[in-house]
Protein backbone atom coordinates (compact mmCIF):
# COMPACT_ATOMS: atom_id res chain seq x y z
CA UNK A 1 0.00 0.00 0.00
CA UNK A 2 3.51 2.25 0.72
CA UNK A 3 4.28 1.58 -2.67
CA UNK A 4 1.08 2.61 -4.29
CA UNK A 5 1.07 5.73 -2.31
CA UNK A 6 4.65 6.80 -3.09
CA UNK A 7 3.99 6.09 -6.79
CA UNK A 8 0.97 8.40 -6.59
CA UNK A 9 2.95 11.19 -4.92
CA UNK A 10 5.78 10.82 -7.49
CA UNK A 11 2.82 11.35 -10.32
CA UNK A 12 1.23 14.64 -8.52
CA UNK A 13 4.96 16.05 -8.10
CA UNK A 14 5.39 15.40 -12.15
CA UNK A 15 1.98 16.90 -13.41
CA UNK A 16 3.10 19.83 -11.33
CA UNK A 17 5.98 20.85 -13.21
CA UNK A 18 5.18 23.18 -15.51
CA UNK A 19 7.87 21.37 -17.99
CA UNK A 20 7.01 18.57 -19.99
CA UNK A 21 8.32 15.49 -19.02
CA UNK A 22 8.01 11.75 -20.02
CA UNK A 23 9.04 8.66 -18.93
CA UNK A 24 10.48 6.33 -21.95
CA UNK A 25 12.01 2.62 -21.71
CA UNK A 26 15.02 1.94 -23.07
CA UNK A 27 13.10 1.23 -26.35
CA UNK A 28 11.69 3.98 -26.60
CA UNK A 29 8.33 3.13 -25.32
CA UNK A 30 6.21 5.99 -23.46
CA UNK A 31 5.22 5.20 -20.43
CA UNK A 32 3.98 8.21 -18.58
CA UNK A 33 3.68 11.53 -19.46
CA UNK A 34 2.65 14.84 -17.62
CA UNK A 35 0.14 17.53 -17.87
CA UNK A 36 2.55 19.90 -19.57
CA UNK A 37 3.60 17.31 -21.96
CA UNK A 38 0.28 16.51 -23.11
CA UNK A 39 -0.60 20.38 -23.16
CA UNK A 40 -1.60 22.05 -26.65
CA UNK A 41 0.94 24.59 -25.65
CA UNK A 42 3.91 22.31 -26.17
CA UNK A 43 2.01 20.19 -28.50
CA UNK A 44 1.85 22.86 -31.00
CA UNK A 45 5.81 23.57 -30.75
CA UNK A 46 7.23 19.58 -30.51
CA UNK A 47 9.82 18.58 -32.96
CA UNK A 48 7.27 15.68 -33.72
CA UNK A 49 4.27 18.33 -34.13
CA UNK A 50 1.82 16.17 -32.53
CA UNK A 51 0.75 15.01 -29.35
CA UNK A 52 3.35 12.10 -28.59
CA UNK A 53 2.05 11.21 -25.23
CA UNK A 54 1.84 7.01 -25.78
CA UNK A 55 3.48 4.82 -28.41
CA UNK A 56 7.13 4.98 -28.70
CA UNK A 57 9.25 8.25 -29.19
CA UNK A 58 12.32 6.49 -30.30
CA UNK A 59 10.13 5.51 -33.17
CA UNK A 60 8.91 9.03 -33.95
CA UNK A 61 12.16 10.87 -33.41
CA UNK A 62 13.82 7.78 -36.42
CA UNK A 63 10.93 9.19 -38.56
CA UNK A 64 11.58 12.89 -38.25
CA UNK A 65 15.86 11.94 -38.81
CA UNK A 66 15.00 9.49 -41.38
CA UNK A 67 13.58 12.88 -43.26
CA UNK A 68 16.46 14.96 -42.73
CA UNK A 69 16.74 16.57 -39.42
CA UNK A 70 19.36 16.47 -37.52
CA UNK A 71 18.07 17.53 -34.76
CA UNK A 72 16.24 14.09 -34.43
CA UNK A 73 19.15 12.06 -35.06
CA UNK A 74 21.08 13.14 -32.15
CA UNK A 75 18.33 12.92 -30.01
CA UNK A 76 17.95 8.88 -31.04
CA UNK A 77 22.21 8.74 -30.46
CA UNK A 78 21.63 10.79 -26.95
CA UNK A 79 18.89 8.58 -25.77
CA UNK A 80 20.75 5.42 -26.94
CA UNK A 81 24.22 6.99 -25.05
CA UNK A 82 21.62 7.93 -21.46
CA UNK A 83 20.11 4.36 -22.24
CA UNK A 84 22.88 2.27 -22.21
CA UNK A 85 25.71 4.01 -20.06
CA UNK A 86 25.73 7.79 -19.88
CA UNK A 87 24.08 9.89 -16.98
CA UNK A 88 22.31 12.76 -18.75
CA UNK A 89 21.82 14.24 -22.50
CA UNK A 90 21.12 17.61 -23.29
CA UNK A 91 20.50 19.24 -26.94
CA UNK A 92 19.07 22.72 -27.57
CA UNK A 93 16.53 22.70 -30.87
CA UNK A 94 14.65 24.95 -32.54
CA UNK A 95 10.87 24.52 -34.11
CA UNK A 96 9.99 26.82 -36.73
CA UNK A 97 6.45 28.73 -36.13
CA UNK A 98 5.58 30.97 -38.92
CA UNK A 99 8.00 33.49 -39.31
CA UNK A 100 10.04 33.08 -35.86
CA UNK A 101 11.76 30.34 -34.21
CA UNK A 102 10.43 28.73 -30.66
CA UNK A 103 13.59 27.39 -28.83
CA UNK A 104 13.98 24.18 -26.88
CA UNK A 105 16.12 22.41 -24.23
CA UNK A 106 15.84 18.68 -24.18
CA UNK A 107 17.53 16.58 -21.19
CA UNK A 108 17.28 12.88 -20.92
CA UNK A 109 18.41 11.50 -17.64
CA UNK A 110 18.20 7.88 -15.96
CA UNK A 111 15.94 6.96 -13.20
CA UNK A 112 17.65 3.52 -12.69
CA UNK A 113 21.16 2.78 -12.58
CA UNK A 114 20.36 -0.03 -15.14
CA UNK A 115 18.80 1.78 -17.96
CA UNK A 116 15.34 0.98 -18.14
CA UNK A 117 13.88 3.82 -17.66
CA UNK A 118 14.59 7.68 -18.69
CA UNK A 119 13.04 10.91 -17.39
CA UNK A 120 12.65 13.43 -20.66
CA UNK A 121 12.08 16.74 -19.79
CA UNK A 122 11.77 19.93 -22.43
CA UNK A 123 11.72 23.41 -21.66
CA UNK A 124 10.80 26.49 -23.82
CA UNK A 125 14.28 27.94 -23.61
CA UNK A 126 13.30 30.94 -26.30
CA UNK A 127 13.33 34.02 -24.06
CA UNK A 128 16.80 32.77 -22.88
CA UNK A 129 18.18 32.49 -26.64
CA UNK A 130 16.72 35.84 -27.85
CA UNK A 131 18.71 37.46 -24.75
CA UNK A 132 21.87 35.65 -25.65
CA UNK A 133 21.38 37.19 -29.29
CA UNK A 134 20.65 40.38 -28.22
CA UNK A 135 23.75 40.44 -26.15
CA UNK A 136 25.86 38.98 -28.87
CA UNK A 137 24.57 41.81 -31.19
CA UNK A 138 25.37 44.60 -28.25
CA UNK A 139 28.72 43.00 -27.89
CA UNK A 140 29.33 43.43 -31.63
CA UNK A 141 28.33 46.91 -32.29
CA UNK A 142 30.26 48.18 -29.50
CA UNK A 143 33.42 46.26 -30.40
CA UNK A 144 32.64 48.07 -33.74
CA UNK A 145 32.21 51.15 -32.56
CA UNK A 146 35.54 50.82 -30.24
CA UNK A 147 37.67 49.43 -32.96
CA UNK A 148 36.46 52.41 -35.76
CA UNK A 149 36.66 54.98 -32.93
CA UNK A 150 38.39 58.38 -34.07
CA UNK A 151 38.80 59.51 -30.23
CA UNK A 152 41.95 57.57 -28.76
CA UNK A 153 41.21 56.07 -25.84
CA UNK A 154 43.42 56.44 -22.75
CA UNK A 155 44.01 53.70 -20.11
CA UNK A 156 45.82 54.75 -17.23
CA UNK A 157 46.74 53.23 -13.82
CA UNK A 158 47.21 54.91 -10.84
Amino acid sequence: MANLQSIKHCTNVLDALITPAAIIDREGAIHWTNKAWKSDKFIKFDLLGKDCSDGNFKERLGTKAAGGDDYALKMLLGLDAVAFGNKTFEIRYPVQSGKSKVWFRFNASLIEKNGAELLITQDNITSDMKAAGALRESKEIYQQQFNHSMSGIVLANS
